[in-house]
């Protein structure tokens, strides 16, 4: 999961300061993600491997700038976002919105 992110995050970093950049991050891995169980809309927390991603996206993430972060109000996503984003001064919006309105195949 990290590793395709921060890729994706220093080829970004070419992009014209005028466009708007959007990073999408999906959230750090839960026991019911490590166990290969559908979570939907249930609401598992994020494991300590899941905050170990978070905290080394973070890490990755330190130069980038970040105006606002959206999340859905579920634990793991919140979670993964308080992570990206603590100790910046960055405005974190938790709105159920967020989430997804359904699942592709193989997808939980």
């Amino acid at each position: 999961m990290v590793d395709a992110t921060i890729s994706r995050v220093r080829r970004a970093s070419t992009i014209s300061p005028d466009v708007t950049e959007l990073i999408v991050v999906r959230h750090g891995e839960t026991d019911w993600n490590r166990d290969g169980r559908y979570q939907g809309h249930a609401d598992p927390p994020l494991n300590d491997a899941g905050r170990e991603q978070a905290r080394e996206l973070a890490r990755a993430l330190a130069d980038q700038p970040l105006d606002v972060a959206y999340t859905s109000d579920l634990r793991r996503a919140a979670e993964t976002a308080r992570i990206i984003v603590d100790g910046r001064e960055v405005k974190l919006v938790e709105d159920p919105a967020c989430e997804r309105s359904t699942s592709g195949p193989g997808r939980d």
